[in-house]
């Protein structure tokens, strides 16, 4: 059953465009940073560091993926963020 709901996970998410997957990533650092924010109040140091981890990696990767030549303006300011 595992496998069955992992591909499709994979299916649903190669056949998502650009900003469909770039909502999910960010939608998916939300909830490591709120996941986080919930074991922080729980005192779990491993928990936090694990989720706040997540989080941190996702921006990143979107950080390290942003077209500067594209529209500048606008990848500047979402590198602000």
């Amino acid at each position: 059953m595992k496998d069955q709901l992992k591909t499709y996970q994979q299916m649903h998410i190669s056949g998502l465009n650009q900003k469909e997957l770039i909502v999910l990533l960010y939608s998916g650092a939300l909830r490591y940073i709120e996941e986080g924010k919930q074991s922080i109040a729980r005192k779990d140091v491993p928990m936090t560091h694990d989720k706040l981890n997540k989080a941190r990696n996702i921006f990143i990767h979107l950080l390290s993926t942003l077209n500067m030549d594209a529209n500048k303006e606008f990848a500047t300011r979402l590198s602000a963020l």
